[in-house]
C-alpha cells in the first residue's frame, strides 16, 4: 500500500480499524445476528408431550415457562443472542475436531426457541447463522481432529455444511437437555448431587 504522507497512513489505520470490526471476526456483536458468514442452520424438533413426560420428566408448559423466564433475564441483560448453553456444544466439538476456537463466540451466537405446539407438543429450534467451520487445512490435520473428523465422515474438501450441520443439531441437543433439566428440577439436584462439597477445613473438594 502506498502511503502520501504521515496523514493518509493514520487514515488507512483508522479505515482498517473499522473494518475489522465490521468484519465480525471473533467478536460477539449484534451484525452477527443479521448477517451471515460461511454456514447458517435452523436445526428444530417437535417432541410429542409424552415424550417430553418420559424423558425429560417434566411437561412441555413448564419447560416454555422456564425457557420464557431465561429469555427475559437474557433480554434485561442486554446478550447478544437468546440460547442456554449453546457454546458448551460447539467448544468441545470444535476443539475435537481441530476448528478454530476463538471462533466459539462468533458461532453461539444464536436464537434459541422453545413453543407448546396447539396440540399441546413442544417445539425447539435453534437458529445459528454464523458457523465458521472447515473440514481442511489448520488444525484439522492434527491426529486426534482426524480421527474425531472421521468418525463424523467429515474429511477433505466438500464436507464443512455436513459439519456445521452437525454442530447445529449437538447444539439444540444441549438447548433442549439443560432447558428440560431445569424445568424438571434436575439440574439443580444433580449439581448438588454431583458437584464439589465442602472439605471440613473450608475449601472444596471433589
Amino acid at each position: 500500500m502506498d502511503y502520501g504522507g504521515r496523514e493518509d497512513f493514520n487514515n488507512s489505520l483508522l479505515l482498517m480499524a473499522a473494518l475489522g470490526g465490521l468484519w465480525m471476526a471473533l467478536s460477539g456483536i449484534w451484525l452477527l445476528c443479521t448477517s451471515l458468514r460461511l454456514h447458517d442452520f435452523v436445526p428444530a424438533r417437535l417432541l410429542p408431550a409424552r415424550q417430553v413426560e418420559r424423558y425429560w420428566r417434566t411437561s412441555p408448559e413448564t419447560m416454555v415457562r422456564g425457557w420464557q423466564q431465561a429469555v427475559n433475564g437474557a433480554a434485561q441483560a442486554s446478550t447478544i443472542g437468546l440460547q442456554g448453553n449453546v457454546a458448551n456444544a460447539i467448544a468441545a466439538l470444535f476443539i475435537a475436531c481441530g476448528q478454530d476456537a476463538a471462533c466459539v463466540v462468533e458461532a453461539t451466537t444464536s436464537l434459541t426457541r422453545i413453543e407448546r405446539t396447539p396440540d399441546g407438543d413442544l417445539y425447539a429450534s435453534v437458529t445459528l447463522p454464523n458457523l465458521i467451520v472447515g473440514t481442511v487445512g489448520g488444525g484439522t490435520y492434527l491426529p486426534t481432529a482426524q480421527e474425531c473428523l472421521g468418525l463424523l465422515g467429515c474429511i477433505g474438501t466438500g464436507k464443512a455444511s455436513k459439519l456445521a450441520e452437525i454442530c447445529a443439531v449437538v447444539a439444540l441437543a444441549g438447548e433442549l437437555a439443560i432447558v428440560g433439566a431445569m424445568a424438571s428440577g434436575n439440574f439443580a439436584s444433580a449439581h448438588a448431587a454431583a458437584g464439589r462439597r465442602a472439605s471440613p477445613n473450608g475449601g472444596a473438594k471433589a
